[in-house]
């Protein structure tokens, strides 16, 4: 009577051609959903941040108002170039937290270094103007203060209030 194990095969230790195409599919199949995932999280956060530079405009400009007792009034030679206006007013603000960085949009300046932007400094959003009185922006509730010059966020353009609320365009369209 043999006892003996039955012959197996020499194991040389690796994958089969089977298992390396399974482990190469799984793979890409998690690359495929976290790109996907990871594109969803970047704009939210893109939206975020937009949210955030807007608030820090709202800010700069209620205390630049409060400080210079009216609404910062734009040069008459200034000229129509936007890279010269959005200098000057972010040159007017810089000391309140409106500096360059503020008034562009995360969104815009990812496009920008892939090569789609504007290549001179314009800022994302448009400011209204208002008069020089000190109380004059906040005079009307509705009128916003800033609002983005794109639809970065495919929701609506953001714009922010007198209050400091911001909602995009297609959200104060239908009443929010």
């Amino acid at each position: 009577m043999n006892l003996s194990r039955p012959h197996r095969p020499k194991s040389f230790g690796g994958l089969t051609v089977l298992e390396l195409l399974l482990t190469v599919t799984i793979a890409l199949i998690m690359g495929a959903i976290m790109s996907v995932s990871y594109a969803g999280v970047r704009n939210r956060a893109e939206r975020i941040a937009c949210t955030a530079n807007l608030r820090a405009l709202h800010s700069a400009f209620s205390s630049y108002t409060l400080d210079k007792g009216g609404w910062p009034q734009e040069p008459p030679l200034l000229g129509s170039e936007g890279h010269k206006f959005y200098g000057w007013l972010s040159g007017e603000l810089d000391a309140y937290g409106g500096g360059r960085a503020a008034w562009i949009c995360p969104t815009e300046r990812r496009r920008q270094l892939a090569g789609e932007g504007e290549k001179e400094f314009v800022g994302s959003y448009t400011p209204t103007m208002f008069g020089t009185g000190q109380q004059t922006p906040w005079q009307w509730e509705n009128q916003p203060w800033l609002v983005e010059r794109t639809d970065n966020h495919t929701s609506g353009q953001l714009i922010i209030f007198p209050s400091g609320k911001v909602i995009s365009v297609d959200e104060f369209m239908q009443g929010k």
